[in-house]
């Protein structure tokens, strides 16, 4: 699952939360990053880790915010999420009932942008 969450996943929720832009601000200023990071999913990212591998700074650096997001999904995984499609909704609400407009958003973008 390692290569679908890199190759399939994370380029998926990268257009869907910025677009690959990276400098992006969203939700009144909470949601920062080319993944659009909250302060939580730092602090769930490190509680996966079992350390305070990351910091609120890191959700500005492409390469430390897709090592967080690739934490948050291997975990998901592991515990039993196996579907790409639902894997990537994990990012939006990795807890709480699934987000039905955001998974619309994934499952077009699965569709458009096929594997390799």
């Amino acid at each position: 699952m390692t290569n679908v969450i890199l190759s399939i996943i994370l380029p998926c929720l990268i257009a869907i939360e910025s677009g690959g832009r990276t400098q992006v601000t969203g939700d009144s200023g909470r949601a920062v990053g080319i993944l659009q990071q909250w302060k939580i999913s730092v602090r769930e990212a490190n509680r996966i880790v079992g350390t305070n591998r990351w910091t609120y700074a890191d959700r500005l650096d492409p390469a430390k915010s897709k090592a967080m997001c690739f934490a948050t999904l291997a975990h998901h995984f592991r515990r039993g999420t196996t579907n790409a499609v639902d894997l990537a909704c994990k990012w939006n609400r990795p807890y709480g009932k699934q987000n039905l407009k955001y998974r619309k958003k994934v499952e077009k973008y699965l569709l458009t942008h096929p594997a390799k």
